[in-house]
């Protein structure tokens, strides 16, 4: 689809229309895909940090934790 006007030299001038179609399935199960790979990564470094916090809670060397830590309390 386009647009088209004409110049006031006479000359016509095509304008192409952007296209209002969203991604195409392909581009969409990949996106989906790559935020699937990416929660599934930070669910596995979070998991290895609280098995790491409770160990260290076990044999008594846990650092002191921050607000931001709070939810590793085993």
């Amino acid at each position: 689809m386009s647009c088209s006007a004409v110049a006031s030299d006479g000359i016509a001038l095509h304008f192409p229309t952007p296209s209002r179609a969203g991604p195409s399935a392909e581009e969409e199960v990949s996106a989906r895909a790559g935020r699937v790979q990416k929660v599934s990564l930070a669910a596995e470094l979070l998991d290895s940090k609280k098995a790491r916090y409770c160990l260290e809670v076990e044999i008594g060397k846990s650092p002191p934790l921050s607000d931001d830590d709070v939810w590793l309390r085993c």
